[in-house]
């Protein structure tokens, strides 16, 4: 997934939860997908993050708290 800018980000949120707009608008307003508001939303949603976002924090810790790195040992495999 590449990167949307902080503008864009905060929109995601500002339209869905302020302006209460439908993924599809959201998507035609900011021209991304569906599937990556989607993807935005749910990763807001698990970090506790949603609107408005909190005053002051930077593009990098918004992208830390949204794309948390999943510890290897908390992946469960099957055994060949």
């Amino acid at each position: 997934m590449s990167r949307l800018s902080m503008r864009k980000i905060s929109e995601v949120f500002r339209q869905r939860y302020e302006l209460k707009l439908s993924y599809r608008d959201i998507a035609k307003s900011l021209t991304i997908s569906i599937s990556t508001i989607y993807d935005y939303l749910a990763r807001g949603k698990a970090a506790g993050i949603s609107w408005p976002l909190p005053e002051g924090i930077s593009e990098q810790e918004l992208y830390d708290k949204l794309f948390l790195p999943v510890a290897q040992s908390s992946i469960q495999r099957p055994l060949p």
